[in-house]
């Protein structure tokens, strides 16, 4: 696995100045949605309203809002793999967005199919470990 300058051409698409300002979007949502109320948001998951078990995904907004304001503790403590997802990719999309400042092209990562199938299998893990500790501390 190594990062190696991406081939420049109008069908390259910027995927991590995208992926940043995807995340840093989900938080400002986040955070004026919780702004606008009291601090107490309804639970608006479907899976969590039909079997009250929370999903991968649960407390997501609290998150987002939570790192949006500089609170990384509490983010990490309402849901750890959305924090570091999005903490990744505001990463990824600030130096991209250096490299395209300073001239430079797009980095691209260049894998395997070994390390394609151990990167999917981390994947799946790192869901799986935060279903359970959401499943065992909220």
């Amino acid at each position: 696995m190594r990062l190696v300058p991406a081939p420049r051409g109008r069908e390259r698409v910027p995927y991590a100045l995208i992926f940043g300002a995807v995340a840093l979007l989900a938080a400002a949502a986040a955070w004026l949605r919780i702004s606008w109320t009291t601090g107490w948001i309804p639970a608006l998951c479907a899976f969590r309203s039909l079997t009250g078990i929370p999903c991968p995904a649960c407390h997501s907004t609290r998150a987002l809002s939570a790192l949006l304001t500089g609170r990384i503790g509490t983010a990490l403590a309402f849901n750890p793999l959305i924090t570091l997802l999005a903490l990744g990719s505001a990463g990824a999309a600030l130096g991209s967005a250096a490299r395209r400042l300073a001239g430079r092209g797009f980095l691209a990562l260049e894998i395997s199919a070994r390390e394609e199938r151990a990167l999917r299998l981390a994947a799946v893990t790192a869901v799986a470990a935060n279903w359970i500790y959401l499943l065992a501390f909220r």
